[in-house]
């Protein structure tokens, strides 16, 4: 009972019925004990293995301080090493710490493969969220050359790229072959489902909200497959925002659950995207509330440095509630900045410039609605353009 061996076996019993919190505490008590018998080979993998168990079962906090306890053994091979610091900069970035986790993965591209090849996909998934956009581009051609073994990363990536520069149709291509190259295989259901809810995403840009609606509950479905609440929590704030988009009236308290759940666990980025789906499901229902969950998760999105999700917050707040017009107009004036490296959603920025200075500067609001048109029209954005082309007739 003493030995590290027993709670291995126990562990990994556990982790192969998907019980990763249970599974975690039996791989840190195998650590503890290695450890304490100099045998640190055992505990080095028994460490990132509860990290790693401990982040399925979203709490990041545990799992980064198993990992790092992982790595502050010493006489680890480049390969376990560099997977392991790949591990904890996912982990970091859940918490909202960017700098750190974008540190670590530049470190992990010197590691062999295949952890090369995940720190330069996780590398992408962290830039797009807190890094610069123009060094995606060379990521992509990076995850490429890894040959047929990273297929579905490289396509997936290649897809969000395609998303952000507002290529909308070649998005869709990309992602329907990621779903093709993993529908039913073992384990991929985390894959599949971030397939899915990129083609949500899309779906919802297209202005195609049942479509968006069923592509997310189907992303729900597969992250929780793969026991993944977290994950299954930002597909909900992604339906609600559908629904909320297509006219519906969704009830706030829906999110109430998640919410609770990601700032209890400090994953701050999950916070802020179910803020701000609750945000909109509470304009039209209850004005103060909506302001304050807008407020806090532009708050939370400046103080993790997270621009893009600063900017949608800011957006949903200038667009949709009631407030004196100079400071509807700030707030798109500072999203437009923080959603530069997004075409789809720079573009619908200029858009809500062009309404909301309809009646003060109709000139000026004439040209950013003509733009705006024109850019929704040769990204497949029918419904903000044909919404943009309404504004304008007022104008005539």
């Amino acid at each position: 009972m003493d030995q590290p061996e027993h709670f291995l076996q126990q562990a990994e019993e556990l982790a192969a019925r998907r019980q990763w919190g249970a599974a975690a505490i039996a791989f840190a008590r195998a650590a503890s004990l290695a450890m304490k018998g100099g045998r640190y080979d055992v505990a080095r993998s028994a460490w990132e293995a509860a990290g790693e168990s401990w982040r399925r079962d979203d709490i990041p906090n545990a799992a980064a301080r198993a990992l790092r306890l992982a790595l502050e053994i010493p006489g680890g091979d480049e390969l376990a090493v560099g997977t392991c610091t790949v591990k904890l900069a996912g982990v970091l970035g859940e918490l909202g710490n960017g700098e750190a986790a974008l540190t670590l993965c530049q470190q992990a591209r010197k590691a062999p493969l295949p952890a090369k090849a995940l720190a330069i996909d996780s590398l992408f998934s962290l830039t797009t969220t807190f890094g610069d956009k123009s060094d995606l581009g060379v990521l992509i051609e990076e995850l490429e050359g890894f040959g047929s073994q990273f297929f579905a990363a490289h396509r997936f990536r290649s897809g969000q790229l395609a998303r952000m520069n507002g290529e909308l149709d070649e998005a869709i291509l990309y992602q329907s072959m990621v779903v093709e190259a993993l529908e039913g295989w073992h384990e991929a259901e985390v894959g599949l489902a971030a397939a899915y809810g990129e083609l949500a995403a899309v779906a919802l840009l297209q202005g195609d909200y049942e479509q968006a609606i069923a592509l997310y509950h189907r992303g729900m479905h597969h992250h929780q497959s793969g026991g993944r609440n977290a994950l299954s929590w930002r597909c909900e704030a992604g339906r609600v925002r559908a629904e909320v988009e297509a006219g519906a009236r969704v009830l706030p308290l829906v999110l109430d659950e998640g919410i609770c759940f990601a700032s209890q666990r400090s994953m701050a980025l999950l916070e802020v995207d179910l803020l701000i789906a609750r945000g909109m499901a509470h304009c039209g229902i209850d004005a103060v509330r909506a302001r304050q969950d807008l407020d806090m998760a532009v708050d939370i999105a400046v103080d993790i440095r997270c621009a893009i999700r600063a900017g949608r917050a800011r957006f949903e707040r200038a667009k949709r509630l009631n407030s004196a017009l100079a400071s509807r107009l700030a707030d798109a004036a500072l999203a437009e900045e923080e959603l530069v490296d997004s075409e789809p959603w720079r573009w619908r920025v200029v858009a809500l410039r062009g309404k909301l200075l309809l009646a003060k500067e109709p000139v000026t609001a004439k040209q950013l609605l003509i733009q705006s048109a024109a850019r929704f029209a040769a990204m497949g954005m029918s419904v903000d353009a044909h919404r943009a082309m309404v504004l304008m007739a007022k104008l005539e």
